[in-house]
């Protein structure tokens, strides 16, 4: 292109100046005297590969540096150009004194996962970094010192059993050493494992062993966890180590600058500690652990927030559905444990949202294998009493047919039969289906309608079950979605047997511990009514036997966590475990996606908020919601 102000010719694309450079240049030079200044003259080479490599050494103790040489043909070029270059996408670039320089994706993403900009060069990175870097070939990363042994040590632990306390079950034991281990050389491990194997004293054991006594760190430890969970790391603690000492913030003052001997453990609500944030943003702990660490899979929530801005030298994260929706909940919870071993969010979404999604998802579980530790239940199975699982097909009344029939058909004729139709109207449809489900557990849930036995089928069948288990002296937990579905269950209980000892535990309990504290000592047979949301997590009823899910949840991680309050170590008899299905309606529906279709069933309803997954499913909005003409016996 000829720039008239200028009188000369100006080339501007990178592909013409390597093929002028390299090869037409010749043709000129048999006709004229060409010259090249010291920034054109690399052209004459062509394009030209890069090599990044980097050396890691550790910092005095303090962290990880790492030095890196960049090479372009062979040739060691300053930090000058390594800037330059981090600052380019991939592709082709004509850079001063380097000539054609191709840049590949992966040493993109590899350049720009260490930041490796400006004054960012200089800086010190946590260990565990050297992690987030495993399996990216286009830079190559040599360790020095001892970092080879370290990054052995973390995926080939040599766990100390024999130092854990006697009367821990022998996996547990070996996860106290693990969490000891891996805490040890400098970071920080999620606690994965099922529901009911013991998460809770593992962790006070790491807590408050022996080594506490001698340590120099005077810090106090913290747990945060769920409001309704607080009584049990309480009850916890006095059973096995009634020697320390714990304060609950929000119920005992707390104050950083007292010169009072501080307890050596803090337990807190996650609301407790977004209300506290500020007071407790100048404060310094030994351990920060997180109970149900799902509660941070958002982010941006003031929660989460409040978490990450924790100040601990160690931080835990226990939770036994470390992917309660989807698999973004894992770079929230590696944000607290680990902020950048994931990458930022933004790169760590795109990922996923990529054709490449399977190979990224691969690579993200070898990448943070060394710092989970998930066991399932099969491995306590010698321990547990078996577990029988039971579809209960309730039969509904008259009431609920004419109900369930009124919702279908306003559903349709609002919404449209057509998925096309429906989509686009998300809210209006989840609406609907909450209302089809309150009408197959009890009429009498929806506005304007008064309660009567005599309407619902499932509480009918549920009642003359209960019955049942009160003359054999059973305990029976009772779960619902609903807490009124759970007060009219009490009314027809109470209406049948006045004198039926019955526990209530929702979220307007004041109180959560009584109720289950008495539920569990009681000697005969009692009922205890559970909602979801309050008890489906950090509560023990191990004395029970027989469970009854009034509304089967869609999640069934959810459903499996209220099961296993019931199904867990100390439980010595056989567990029943009832699902009440009404026949011929949505219910029964999912129930049986939930079984012939276990994956298509996960990605239809995650967390219930996704129409694609129930157009994947179901054919039209009248094959998912219409009544089946079907009789059953009960």
């Amino acid at each position: 292109q000829f720039v008239r102000n200028q009188g000369s010719f100006v080339m501007n694309d990178p592909g013409k100046m390597v093929l002028f450079g390299s090869k037409l240049v010749k043709e000129w030079e048999r006709n004229y005297e060409v010259e090249f200044d010291k920034y054109a003259e690399p052209l004459r080479t062509g394009i030209q590969r890069i090599n990044i490599d980097g050396k890691a050494f550790e910092r005095r103790k303090r962290g990880l540096k790492i030095d890196w040489q960049i090479r372009v043909g062979g040739k060691l070029v300053g930090n000058g150009a390594l800037q330059q270059l981090a600052r380019r996408k991939s592709g082709l670039h004509v850079i001063p004194q380097l000539g054609a320089v191709e840049i590949t994706e992966q040493q993109v993403e590899g350049l720009n996962l260490w930041k490796i900009t400006g004054k960012q060069v200089e800086r010190t990175l946590p260990k565990y970094m050297l992690f987030s870097l495993f399996g990216q070939r286009p830079v190559h990363l040599s360790l020095e010192g001892d970092l080879e042994r370290w990054m052995g040590a973390i995926r080939d632990a040599d766990l100390d059993i024999e130092n854990t306390p006697d009367f821990l079950r022998e996996y547990q034991r070996f996860g106290v050493a693990w969490l000891r281990s891996i805490t040890s050389l400098d970071c920080h491990p999620l606690l994965a494992d099922d529901m009911g194997l013991g998460k809770t004293v593992q962790v006070l054991a790491m807590l408050c062993g022996t080594e506490r006594l001698k340590r120099k760190d005077k810090h106090p430890d913290i747990i945060v966890c769920p409001a309704s969970v607080v009584p049990v790391w309480e009850q916890e603690l006095v059973r096995w180590f009634p020697d320390r000492t714990a304060r609950i913030l929000g119920r005992q003052g707390f104050n950083p600058s007292s010169k009072e001997k501080a307890p050596d453990l803090w337990i807190c609500s996650y609301t407790q500690l977004r209300r506290n944030r500020a007071l407790l943003s100048g404060c310094a702990f030994r351990y920060a652990v997180l109970d149900e660490a799902q509660y941070i899979k958002n982010p941006d929530a003031k929660v989460s927030q409040a978490c990450y801005a924790i100040r601990a030298n160690y931080r835990i994260a226990m939770t036994g559905t470390p992917v309660e929706n989807k698999t973004e909940d894992l770079w929230a919870l590696f944000r607290y444990l680990m902020p950048g071993i994931l990458g930022s969010r933004r790169e760590f979404n795109t990922k996923l949202d990529s054709d490449e999604r399977f190979d990224y998802v691969e690579k993200l579980r070898r990448q943070i294998q060394p710092f989970i530790l998930r066991r399932t239940r099969d491995v306590v199975a010698p321990d547990l009493p078996p577990k029988m699982e039971i579809q209960l097909a309730c039969p509904l009344t008259p009431a609920q047919r004419s109900e369930y029939s009124r919702l279908t058909s306003e559903g349709v004729e609002k919404l449209g039969e057509q998925w096309d139709a429906v989509t686009g109207k998300g809210t209006h449809f989840f609406t609907l289906l909450t209302r089809l489900r309150q009408v197959c557990c009890d009429p009498a849930l929806l506005p304007g309608n008064e309660f009567n036995i005599d309407n619902s089928g499932k509480i009918e069948v549920l009642v003359r079950r209960v019955s049942e288990a009160m003359e054999t002296g059973r305990k029976v937990v009772i779960f619902s979605q609903f807490v009124k579905l759970l007060n009219h269950v009490k009314s027809a209980l109470k209406g049948v047997d006045s004198r039926m000892k019955i526990w209530s535990l929702t979220g307007q309990t004041s109180d959560r511990a009584k109720p289950v504290e008495q539920f569990q000592k009681n000697a005969g047979a009692g009922v205890i009514l559970v909602s979801l949301r309050a008890g489906g997590t950090g509560i023990t009823l191990h004395s029970a036997d027989t469970v009854f899910l009034m509304d089967p949840w869609w999640n069934p991680a959810v459903e499996a966590q209220a099961v296993d309050r019931i199904h867990r170590i100390g439980q010595d008899k056989p567990v029943f475990v009832y699902r009440m299905v009404a026949v011929g309606t949505i219910e029964e529906k999912i129930e049986r996606l939930k079984l012939e279709k276990r994956k298509l069933f996960d990605e239809v309803v995650p967390d219930g908020n996704d129409t694609q997954g129930w157009v994947d499913a179901f054919s039209d909005l009248r094959s998912l919601i219409d009544l089946n003409d079907v009789s059953v016996e009960n």
